[in-house]
């Protein structure tokens, strides 16, 4: 009944503050994998990035201004200063996307069809168009894809290169990014709601973790798309910060946000 051990929380404890022990193990990361992959596969961006119909009329989330820059400009970056990623393309079913994208420094392999079924297609069926596009063209497919939807423009090339570093690493079939879910869960009970798992816990082991996708970075394999399930049997995990996996949906006020969080993000350095 007597206390054996104390546990102590500050500001700046490793498990407040994680950036350290992050870059700590993304570094570990690749290190191993440079010894596990001297060559790296070849390996393709693509960015889905297409205009879609809300309540009968057009929108052009890719274009919406974040910072002085259109929000599909900060996808294009974030894939093209990977030193991994041969070719990053954008998939658009948008003239003017596309012309946007060309000028960030993205390819293009054309336009999508623009019609309301097409604008709300899922990832899976626009990485089967890129390569169905790459085949018609004659040109090389790449052994992994890697997929980043334009409207987390908080997701640097930092968690692109960890997300390939771990499916390198570990030798899994598809990398998706997820954040620490880290409300209380609870379940129906015969008494009413009963906490998910035992509820005593004081401190949480890595094993009790749950993650919830945020939709932003995806990574498989090409021969993954011969099957049933294009993310494979195995699928790894790249853990953003809450920060970090912001979505941008066009509301103004969490765009003042997003621009809050990236002038310190650059102050910082």
């Amino acid at each position: 009944s007597l206390p054996l051990y104390s546990y102590r929380k500050h500001q700046v404890s490793m498990s407040t503050n994680t950036s350290p022990r992050s870059e700590a193990k993304r570094h570990v990361k690749r290190n191993m994998v440079q010894q596990k992959h001297p060559e790296y596969p070849t390996i393709a961006g693509l960015i889905p990035a297409s205009a879609s119909f809300r309540r009968g009329g057009e929108y052009k989330l890719p274009l919406e201004p974040i910072a002085g820059r259109p929000l599909v400009e900060y996808a294009i970056r974030a894939l093209t200063d990977c030193k991994h990623i041969q070719t990053t393309y954008v998939s658009t079913n948008d003239s003017e996307i596309e012309k946007t994208a060309l000028a960030s420094g993205a390819d293009s392999l054309g336009c999508r069809p623009k019609d309301p079924s097409h604008s709300m297609a899922s990832v899976v069926h626009v990485v089967k168009d890129f390569l169905l596009r790459l085949s018609h063209n004659r040109m090389e497919v790449p052994e992994l894809i890697v997929t980043l939807t334009p409207n987390y423009p908080m997701i640097s090339s930092m968690y692109v290169e960890e997300a390939i570093d771990t499916l390198l690493l570990h030798d899994y079939e598809s990398v998706i990014s997820v954040v620490d879910d880290k409300a209380r869960h609870w379940r129906p009970g015969e008494m009413g709601l009963t906490p998910a798992g035992d509820g005593h816990e004081l401190i949480r082991h890595d094993k009790d973790s749950v993650y919830e996708e945020t939709g932003g970075i995806r990574i498989v394999r090409t021969r993954n798309l011969l099957g049933q399930d294009w993310l494979g049997h195995s699928i790894g995990y790249v853990e953003l910060s809450p920060s970090d996996a912001i979505a941008v949906d066009g509301d103004e006020a969490l765009i003042g946000l997003i621009e809050r969080l990236l002038q310190a993000r650059s102050q910082s350095g």
